[in-house]
């Protein structure tokens, strides 16, 4: 949360199971905040917070992954490149 609070990040990936519990808390904010996010998780669906985040199912596909975080950002999958993807290590928990 303090990450969520420090930064503004323009998307999430999120996992519903987090190594210190399910992330539904974490999506509550993110709605709060209107930051938007992607599930990606192994869990079904019934398992997560209701609401409209578009939902990957591990394993997922990497076009899959990117035609979601193109139709969320709403940019077009051409002038996406995976360098422009940030990823934040600390917030990951890794």
């Amino acid at each position: 949360m303090a990450q969520l609070d420090a930064s503004s990040p323009d998307l999430v990936l999120l996992d519903h199971h987090l190594a210190d519990g399910p992330a539904c808390f974490l999506s509550y904010a993110l709605r709060a905040t209107g930051v938007p996010f992607i599930w990606v998780t192994g869990c079904y669906p019934e398992e997560l917070p209701p609401g409209d985040a578009p939902i990957l199912e591990k394993p997922f596909d990497l076009e899959a992954l990117k035609r979601e975080i193109a139709a969320m950002l709403e940019e077009p999958l051409a002038g996406w490149r995976s360098g422009q993807l940030q990823v934040n290590p600390a917030a990951s928990g890794n």
